[in-house]
């Protein structure tokens, strides 16, 4: 996708959240903000924080995941990166 491509699908999500401030079911491929698993059309949604897979967005809509997380990548470790470590990933 080159630079134009993005900066229209960005003005175009952003108007989308302009009548849909609580997000929208997503309508094609992303990537989750939060776990990096690839969300298929339709399986996925979409606010102000990002793409997210169903499972990542119940977590931030409970307060599980707090919203940091998905706007800083550097927040937080991956379950790989914390078993290591000897920390118990759950």
């Amino acid at each position: 996708m080159d630079t134009d491509a993005i900066t229209k699908h960005q003005q175009l999500m952003t108007e989308k959240l302009k009548t849909n401030p609580n997000g929208f079911q997503v309508d094609e491929d992303y990537i989750c903000v939060v776990c990096q698993k690839i969300i298929r059309n339709n399986d996925g949604w979409y606010d102000n924080l990002g793409p997210k897979c169903r499972l990542c967005q119940k977590a931030v809509n409970e307060g599980i995941i707090p919203e940091l997380i998905c706007l800083k990548r550097n927040s937080w470790l991956a379950m790989w990166e914390v078993s290591p470590l000897g920390i118990h990933p759950m």
